[in-house]
Parts: structure tokens; sequence; C-alpha cells
């Protein structure tokens, strides 16, 4: 495994750990974890933005990837507006996110067709 990966890893679990810690309330102050975990994210998308492609596989595997975690990120986002809905809560921060995702996705995959 490259040190990249390694990278990617480490900082992944990282993040699962504090959001885990955020949300079992384990640290008082959740104004240190909310700014470690932008920090963290933060440093992981830098590692994202840096992945190169090397061949047809890579970039293949790397659509194929993308694809699922949207489709997961819209799927999870979905379970928490039914969820809010059915617990009577306000749900309107899920909807503009789903949006603003979707819009997102469409926006940039036409940008990137017409650029290619």
């Amino acid at each position: 495994m490259s040190l990249l990966i390694l990278h990617e890893i480490a900082l992944a679990g990282l993040l699962f750990g504090l959001l885990v810690a955020h949300f079992l309330g384990l640290f008082d102050p959740g104004m240190m974890v909310s700014g470690l975990m932008v920090v963290f994210t933060s440093a992981y998308i830098g590692f994202l933005w840096r992945e190169s492609v090397y061949d047809e596989r890579d970039e293949y595997i790397r659509a194929k990837v993308d694809r699922i975690l949207y489709i997961f990120t819209l799927l999870l986002l979905t379970v928490v507006i039914v969820y809010k809905a059915f617990a009577h809560v306000n749900y309107i921060s899920e909807i503009i996110i789903i949006s603003l995702l979707s819009f997102g996705k469409i926006i940039m995959s036409y940008f990137i067709k017409r650029n290619h």
C-alpha cells in the first residue's frame, strides 16, 4: 500500500472516531471536536484532490466509487429526512443539502462533458 492510501485510511478512521465521539458526547466541549473534524476533513479532501489516475482501470474504479458514494449519501439523507418527519422535527437543512448535492452533480457533469 502506498503512503498516500495509508494517510487516507488513517484520516478516515480519525474522522469516524470524532463523529462517534461527538455523537456519544464523549468530549464535553463540542467546539473542540467540531474544530478537529473541520481540520481532518480538510486534510482528507486535500489527499483526495491530489489522487491521480494512472490508467483506464483506475478511472473506472474511481467513477464507480464516486457513483456509489453519491447514492449512499442520498440514501442516508433520505433516511434522516424520513426519521425527522416521523419525529416531527424540522428537516429543511437536509432538503437543502440534497438539493445542493443534486444540482452540484448536474452542473459539474455539464461542465466536465462540455470541456472534454
